[in-house]
């Protein structure tokens, strides 16, 4: 018997044994035409030299589909199967969700409860973030994965559940009022795990074990609280090409609630069942983890406690991605069919999301509701003048890189202005983060930014003209400019510092734990690089002009200031 069959007839023996504990399947599981499909969706796996995925269906509580493919291992040739253990990294959070959905249920906590009622040590600028505003991703509060690279960890560090409460406790400023917009932050499903142990006086782990996982039977299902222990039938993760070679990814992360949960496709399947047939929490409880949040402006957040909210073909779509080390994960689920899919993979090129929404509509086939019958609950951004869209778009935008003929966003006596080619200036007002527009509608602009944030883009739309004018780099320092940026910079609340030096025409930027960084310039004051955490870099200066100071925002979080100390 080869790996391959091996761990197939794993997979099928974990499928045989779940018929058993979740009763008997519905009259209309799975057939011997959707397993086939389903397989040959997955065949590319069907290899004994590579890592793979698990993957598993349910339908209206009963298990449609639970099988491995490629190996947990590639040092023992261990293959993968529906009970492999996975770290399913941020599809954690839903579970963190249900816990604060639980205790505001029995009556423990609200969530409209500032986070420094519950989490002492947190510094004042904390103080008008709620535990909704973490639940929905509107805090404001840094993502501790781009906070502590740019203070000089790397992801193959030990990486503690204190080491990220330590971090927050630091933070000197929100990248933005809180409810003000969606911002992924991983830190915020981290505080509402302290939270829980606050509330409750018990380890989050094990309130979780005994609350959540025992009850449900999730037998392979924990939080991941200590890196040196030893996890039964854990798999390991890893990267490369498709066709090899593959690399090891060391995985020494535990952050508890919002990643570094332990669990199989079996476990998860019966948490998907769960969602229609609550019994450790009430069925009301489940509507409230899927139910989106909202932004100050009135938009939906499109996200619940921990579990992405949005619509497919008209259909409710509940999900949530994963991603850490070489992990890819995925789970979705359509209330409307009682149709959850799970898709846990060890090799970081997985694409997990794709391959679960084409499952799932092998599964659903043509029962698709039409849009129109099924609309999406979303509420409008009203046309307000904003002064702090207005500000993240101001600036000259050029037509064909050409400096004299530009589009320029400017503000004056309090309101957002326009100036087009024709050098003809109108007043605008402000609709959506990137649309401009006048008052009888007769300009319109988009605007687009850049995977750095740069460079930005304009589409502008008038009775005479329609094209696109773009942000353009600075090519060349004056004399003796670029020195004026020199020096060493400090964090106080990344506890690092970095050396900025003016070499060969372009700064370049050296910490002593990574590579040496390299600036662009796209204007005064203002650069970007290739280097994810360093997206954007603003220097300040004082009234004298010096350099004072520099702010690196990322793509999610904004300013973290270091300041120049010699």
């Amino acid at each position: 018997m080869n790996l391959y069959e091996k761990g197939v007839r794993s997979g099928v023996s974990a499928f045989i044994i779940a018929i058993g504990i979740f009763g008997c399947l519905p009259n209309d599981a799975l057939g011997d035409d959707l397993e086939t499909s389903i397989d040959a969706l997955l065949s590319r796996f069907d290899r004994s030299d590579a890592p793979g995925l698990a993957v598993g269906v349910v339908k209206e509580g009963g298990i449609l589909y639970a099988k491995g493919w490629g190996l947990a291992d590639l040092e023992h040739a261990i293959p993968l199967t529906p009970d492999s253990v996975f770290d399913i990294a941020s599809v954690s959070k839903q579970f963190a969700g249900l816990a604060i959905a639980m205790l505001e249920d029995e009556g423990k906590l609200m969530i409209t409860d500032p986070i420094r009622d519950h989490v002492s040590g947190l510094p004042e600028v904390f103080a008008p973030v709620q535990l909704l505003h973490l639940l929905h991703h509107t805090s404001g509060i840094r993502d501790w994965p781009g906070a502590l690279v740019l203070g000089g960890r790397r992801f193959d560090d030990v990486i503690t559940f204190q080491d990220i409460l330590a971090l927050a406790r630091r933070q000197e400023a929100l990248s933005f009022v809180p409810g003000e917009m969606y911002s992924y932050s991983n830190t915020g499903y981290n505080l509402l795990a302290r939270t829980v142990e606050t509330v409750t006086g018990t380890d989050f782990s094990d309130w979780m074990q005994a609350r959540v996982f025992l009850p449900l039977e999730m037998t392979s299902t924990h939080f991941y609280k200590d890196h040196n222990a030893v996890v039964e039938n854990r798999v390991r993760s890893y990267t490369g090409s498709f066709d090899g070679p593959f690399q090891n990814v060391g995985d020494q992360l535990t952050a508890l609630g919002s990643s570094s949960l332990y669990s199989s496709v079996n476990d998860l399947l019966k948490w998907i069942i769960h969602f229609d047939q609550p019994t450790i929490t009430a069925a009301s409880v489940i509507d409230k983890i899927m139910t989106p949040g909202r932004l100050n402006s009135g938009q939906s957040a499109k996200y619940g406690y921990g579990l992405g909210v949005g619509h497919f073909r008209g259909a409710l779509r509940i999900s949530h991605s994963g991603g850490w080390a070489g992990f890819r994960t995925y789970l979705l689920y359509y209330p409307r069919f009682k149709i959850g899919v799970v898709v846990l993979s060890n090799w970081g090129g997985a694409n997990v999301s794709e391959l679960a929404d084409q499952v799932a509509a092998e599964v659903v086939q043509g029962q698709w509701p039409s849009p129109s019958n099924d609309p999406v609950d979303e509420a409008v951004v009203g046309a307000g003048e904003r002064l702090d869209v207005q500000t993240n778009w101001l600036g000259d935008y050029f037509i064909n890189n050409n400096p004299s003929s530009k589009v320029k966003l400017f503000r004056r006596n309090g309101r957002l202005w326009v100036q087009l080619p024709n050098d003809h200036g109108y007043s605008l007002k402000t609709g959506a983060y990137d649309v401009f527009y006048s008052a009888d509608r007769s300009i319109k602009i988009l605007g687009s930014q850049g995977p750095n944030g740069w460079p930005r883009s304009l589409w502008v739309k008038t009775p005479d003209w329609t094209g696109t004018a773009k942000e353009g780099p600075v090519q060349a320092f004056e004399d003796g400019e670029g020195e004026t940026y020199e020096g060493v910079y400090e964090s106080s609340e990344l506890l690092t510092n970095y050396h900025v030096q003016f070499e060969e025409g372009e700064l370049v930027v050296r910490h002593h734990r990574h590579d040496p960084v390299r600036l662009s310039r796209f204007g005064k004051d203002r650069f970007t690089s290739g280097t994810w955490y360093w997206s954007r870099v603003d220097f300040d200066r004082d009234f004298q002009g010096e350099v004072t100071a520099l702010r690196v925002s990322q793509s999610r979080n904004r300013n973290m200031l270091f300041r120049k100390v010699r």
